[in-house]
């Protein structure tokens, strides 16, 4: 196709179909790709997105301008079909309509914000789900932002009739026709959309025949950025989507909360603070049963080594149903009571459990990782730590228990301690 400007696309929105030639075909980064002498589908560019559809059935997955030839990107899967064949292009006409009613509600919403508010349209974005505009203004108020959606409404309950045309390039100057530039390279003749009454501006992209089959403009918030503001909308039937959507959440938050609409942020607000003081006291109670926990192993281990505060012990212990929190503070609160015990402590089954070794100072760094290190690949797993704590995660945490022969949820064994190369602690 020499000039995608007289494609079926640009002649008529609202063709779905068409028989054309394969003109070329080819492979690029973005994957195979089939040019044809004609197009219902619209490549990406001005803010719009490209179009989908299928060739001969097969999906087209992109479609992209590529030095003034419009590439149509088939599915990775299907071959391309040959050169000088005739082929029927399909277009998504779901997706298609879609952003028809989402770029002319933005020539609306421009044209409004410049005429009648002062604020002119740096950039357009076209998303999945929401559209935005970027503005000139610093901020944008609640009360303005209303009185912007009540204009809009205007515009489109007025029914004003969109068309395009192509003119010169000086011509497109004396119509006064927004613009935010040409596209790099373009050469020709400039195409012209123009609502009756409202707003003429350069453009490629597809359209809606009338404001009306915009069916509606929904305004849903903005941000500051850059200096401007970024406004978030949706027209058509994302409105009627959006509203589906947001009543089936709302619906399901007066069951879960026992609330109307108007009593949902307090119930919500309230059950919160319920919930938040919950979960200190779980915390509290977690901590309760780590001390517990560690109070068990100091007393096992009095009664197999009465010198524990002195003498240089190794404190084996493990539980399936600690944390790794309460890991932590089984391990400090053991390390309080037994100031030079060696401890070992695991949590947790496989294949996640959780592994502390922890000494006091006068271990080196150097001997404990490589107690550590030890201890945690024969419980398939890794770590690391420093200043007497080590910690890792572990596959096998259970195997701990193994090092004494009991099974039960905690264990304790004393003994004279050394590193793994025999030298004594």
């Amino acid at each position: 196709m020499d000039d995608p400007d007289a494609a079926a696309y640009t002649r008529d929105a609202y063709q779905t179909e068409i028989d054309t030639q394969v003109v070329d075909t080819g492979r690029d980064a973005r994957g195979r790709w089939v040019a044809c002498a004609d197009t219902v589908l619209y490549p990406e560019g001005g803010g719009q997105p490209a179009d989908h559809g299928a060739l001969d059935g097969r999906p087209i997955v992109d479609v992209q301008r590529v030095d003034h030839v419009v590439r149509h990107y088939l599915a990775a899967a299907d071959a391309s079909p040959e050169v000088g064949s005739t082929v029927r292009l399909t277009l998504d006409w779901r997706r298609r309509f879609d952003h028809m009613q989402q770029h002319s509600a933005q020539h609306a919403l421009t044209a409004v914000a410049a005429d009648r508010f002062g604020w002119s349209t740096t950039a357009f974005h076209l998303g999945d789900h929401t559209a935005d505009i970027e503005l000139d203004t610093a901020a944008i108020g609640g009360a303005a932002l209303e009185s912007l959606a009540e204009a809009l409404a205007a515009e489109l309950r007025a029914g004003r009739a969109i068309r395009a045309s192509f003119v010169s390039t000086d011509d497109a100057a004396h119509h006064g026709a927004r613009s935010r530039g040409l596209p790099e390279g373009h050469i020709g003749p400039v195409r012209l959309v123009t609502i009756d009454g409202l707003d003429v501006s350069t453009c490629g992209g597809t359209h809606v025949s009338n404001t009306a089959e915009i069916e509606g403009i929904a305004l849903l918030g903005t941000e500051r950025m850059r200096g401007g503001v970024r406004l978030h909308w949706v027209a058509g039937g994302r409105v009627r989507r959006r509203l589906a959507a947001d009543e089936a959440r709302l619906s399901g938050l007066r069951r879960g909360l026992g609330a109307p609409d108007d009593g949902l942020e307090a119930a919500l607000t309230a059950r919160l603070e319920r919930l938040a003081q919950a979960e200190h006291r779980v915390a509290d109670l977690e901590s309760e049963i780590a001390r517990l926990a560690a109070r068990s192993l100091l007393n096992a281990l009095a009664g197999e080594a009465p010198d524990v505060r002195t003498g240089r012990v190794l404190c084996l212990g493990h539980d399936v149903r600690w944390t790794r929190a309460q890991l932590l503070l089984v391990a400090k609160c053991v390390r309080e009571g037994a100031p030079t015990a060696l401890v070992i402590l695991s949590a947790g089954a496989a294949p996640n459990g959780h592994l502390v070794v922890a000494a006091d100072g006068d271990v080196s760094d150097a001997r404990l990782a490589r107690v550590a290190g030890a201890v945690a690949a024969w419980l398939g797993g890794r770590g690391g730590g420093r200043n007497g704590l080590h910690q890792g995660a572990v596959a096998a945490p259970e195997r701990l228990a193994g090092a004494v022969g009991r099974q039960d949820c905690s264990f304790v064994v004393a003994s004279a301690w050394s590193d793994s190369s025999g030298n004594s602690a």
